[in-house]
């Protein structure tokens, strides 16, 4: 028999990012009724309720969902939803939708998943 020594081809790796915003699809919230709340109120709850509905009962959740310190601090008082009610929606169109009422965005880093100012 004879065996190459050309060297194995390395396992291609799946992106990262994509599949976390994948899982966000996933995790459907039954409601979401935000009334006067602030950005961080709005992640808390989004927080907690991402590992709650998430159908992967062996690894719930998307990992930290964090505000960006810049965020925070930016005009912070003003980042506040007047007004959002949403049904069976997915994670990651509530953290949109949350981003947009707080003029936000969300993004997806190696560390977490970030709100940071427009």
């Amino acid at each position: 028999m004879h065996r190459s020594s050309a060297p194995a081809p390395k396992p291609v790796k799946a992106d990262a990012h994509g599949g976390i915003e994948a899982k966000m699809r996933e995790i459907i919230i039954p409601l979401i009724d935000f009334e006067d709340a602030s950005l961080e109120e709005a992640v808390d709850f989004l927080r907690i309720r991402s590992v709650d509905c998430d159908p992967d009962r062996d690894m719930p959740g998307v990992g930290p969902i964090v505000i960006n310190k810049s965020a925070q601090q930016d005009d912070a008082g003003t980042r506040r939803i007047t007004r959002l009610q949403m049904k069976n929606v997915s994670l990651w169109d509530a953290l949109q939708r949350v981003a947009g009422e707080t003029r936000t965005k969300v993004v997806i880093t190696d560390r977490a998943i970030e709100l940071m100012p427009r």
